[in-house]
């Protein structure tokens, strides 16, 4: 017996010296969990009208994203989410965002069905940098110059600045054709005099532009745009009050040959643009169009990432360079989001998400099982650095990261985008940060569930931080065999558990409110159990659903097994040392009752489990 006691004397000792050593760290850790959290979408696939923007604003970066209804969110130079603030669309159609010097623009659009003469189509939105609408310019439908029966059909909303003069460049769908029982589709380059809204049309056609991307200099607009009418990747110049400097030149061809007014495939896409000093930078992907006939229909073939470079002093096809980066040639693949973004005149960063193609154009979330805290882990993302002649002025990075539709924007010497995944399941939202110079890449996660509340996976165990409501469905992950409520939470919302796998939820007594089909009542997944205070607002929702059962949770047990035993208070240690547990009760760790968590609390079971006087609450029920 004595030698027992000085045993577990010197663990005692040794537990409060690496407590002493905890406390003086954790002091200046904020409340995890407790800090406002960004939105969630889904921004990783491919789409043409992009709902995901980064920009830089004073004090650090504005983040708007677009789902229904228009989400602004500000955060400090270190990523920090200060505020949010929110926009009602005014037209059902969105279109776009564009951060302008003095001004932010969204464009945003309605459909013309019945194709009548004088309806508004496309209107663009001005609001100074606080956010106070301005003022707007509108596009509407017109018999004898541009028949317009929905704006944004089947292409991209993108916009540049170039002396005072807001242009739009994006798609349209015109007037049904009784021949083909709907309308053709083309471009068309809006411009709006950011002065007095005078909105116009500056140009369009209807030959098939299927993506169309913007850029400029003091001089000239440049378009590049998917072009299936005119079988390439076309890039154009123009000075829109110049007459006759329009030009359009083809810089990747396209096989196969139209034999009506219905669009073919084309095998190729065009990604974005950018204007150097002396040149205009192009990329896009396509596969090898020398064997356009031979290929596969369903899309099941080899694509490649190209770089077309055109001289501005000599805006020619022959003078452009077509350039492949890549160089597949045995894997069915896919890439998402491929972007050109300028660091300087002479260095560019090509970026892209590597996927294997199942089906074309399958949308995934890139999820990697071993990694379940880092949502986009899955993603197999490729970025390097081209100069303004095409010539590549890096390696080929690689990581284990997603791009998304949010562009790359640059701040300084950094490249940096964000990715997001949720919407009405909780979710994440990374910051990327490339280093323009060397490449090495940064990431910060947000893990989303709430409007103040975060999630974590640690082993089998998924952990809810923070304040207020829990309202979004735990994030897509398998094999969670319990959820923790952690205290400070209030309320549950409704379907947050529904058709999730019958696993624990432990759930503490600041939860008050829970909603009536927060969980399934019916069905294999409706048996489980809810662990918590007895006495708490938990006891009486589990008694009122018959197949919820009731568990009241025990002072001490500190890994939820049920049982208090020597685990315990290494998890109290591990939890104070920041170490990741498997599972962790935090509510039940507070063993000596004194409203926080220290190694006292670690000292408590010991001395319970030794016998020795301690808290005489320990190992029962709480409540």
């Amino acid at each position: 017996m004595t030698v027992c006691k000085r045993v577990i004397s010197v663990m005692m000792c040794v537990a409060v010296i690496i407590g002493t050593m905890i406390s003086a760290n954790l002091s200046a850790k904020a409340e995890s969990g407790s800090e406002l959290m960004p939105g969630t979408i889904n921004d990783l696939s491919y789409e043409k009208i992009v709902n995901s923007y980064l920009s830089v604003c004073e004090g650090g970066y504005m983040r708007v994203y677009v789902d229904k209804t228009v989400y602004i969110e500000y955060y400090d130079e270190k990523l920090n989410i200060l505020s949010k603030k929110s926009i009602e669309p005014e037209l059902p159609m969105w279109g776009g965002f564009y951060a302008a010097k003095e001004a932010y623009y969204l464009v945003e659009g309605q459909r013309n069905s019945d194709c009548k003469n004088g309806t508004e189509v496309v209107r663009i939105i001005k609001y100074d940098k606080n956010w106070k609408r301005v003022g707007s310019g509108s596009i509407y439908s017109e018999a004898e110059s541009y028949k317009i029966r929905r704006p944004f059909d089947a292409g991209c909303v993108n916009m540049t600045e170039q002396n005072g003069i807001l242009y739009v460049f994006t798609s349209r769908e015109g007037y049904i054709d009784e021949m083909y029982g709907r309308g053709h589709q083309g471009m068309m380059l809006i411009s709006l005099n950011e002065k007095t809204m005078e909105t116009k049309i500056v140009e369009a056609d209807l030959n098939h532009s299927f993506t169309q991307f913007i850029d400029s200099d003091e001089k000239w607009l440049y378009l590049y745009e998917l072009s299936e009418g005119s079988r390439a990747t076309k890039l154009s110049r123009l000075q829109p009050e110049t007459a006759g400097s329009y030009k359009k030149i083809p810089v990747l061809h396209y096989g196969g040959q139209r034999t009506s007014g219905w669009a073919i495939p084309t095998f190729a896409y065009a990604d974005d643009v950018a204007v150097s000093d002396h040149s205009v930078l192009g990329v896009g992907y396509s596969i090898d169009q020398s064997m356009y006939d031979e290929a596969d229909r369903s899309d099941n073939n080899i694509y490649n990432i190209y770089l077309t470079v055109t001289p501005k002093d000599s805006f020619t096809e022959a003078d452009t360079k077509l350039i492949w980066l890549t160089d597949y040639k045995e894997k069915f693949n896919a890439f998402f989001n491929l972007s050109l973004a300028k660091v300087n005149d002479n260095r560019f960063m090509v970026m892209w998400e590597e996927v294997e193609r199942i089906e074309a154009r399958v949308e995934r979330v890139s999820y990697d099982p071993s990694n379940p805290n880092d949502p986009f882990s899955g993603g197999k993302l490729h970025y390097l650095f081209v100069d303004s002649n095409g010539n590549k002025v890096s390696k080929e990075f690689t990581a284990s990261a997603s791009a998304s539709q949010c562009k790359p924007i640059l701040n300084d010497s950094k490249m940096i985008y964000c990715a997001s995944v949720g919407g009405a399941v909780g979710g994440a939202v990374c910051f990327y940060t490339i280093n323009a110079e060397t490449g090495e890449l940064n990431k910060k996660i947000f893990r989303v569930a709430g409007e103040q509340i975060s999630w974590k996976m640690e082993g089998k165990t998924l952990t809810y931080s923070g304040k207020g409501a829990l309202t979004l469905k735990p994030y897509g992950y398998l094999g969670v065999q319990k959820v923790v409520i952690r205290d400070g939470i209030t309320e549950i919302g409704s379907g947050v558990f529904l058709n999730t796998r019958p696993y624990d939820v432990v759930i503490p007594p600041s939860v008050t409110k829970i909603a009536d089909d927060a969980f399934d009542e019916y069905g294999p997944w409706s048996k489980r159990r809810i662990l918590g205070y007895k006495g708490t607002y938990a006891e009486t929702f589990a008694n009122k659903k018959e197949d919820l059962t009731f568990v009241p949770v025990i002072l001490g047990d500190t890994d939820l097994d049920e049982k208090v035993t020597i685990v315990d208070v290494t998890c109290i240690q591990r939890h104070l040392a920041d170490l990741s547990t498997d599972s962790f009760g935090e509510m039940v760790a507070d063993t000596d009752e004194d409203g926080k968590v220290t190694i006292n609390d670690a000292t408590a079971i010991q001395r319970h489990l030794a016998s020795m006087p301690t808290n005489q609450n320990i190992g029962k029920p709480m409540g």
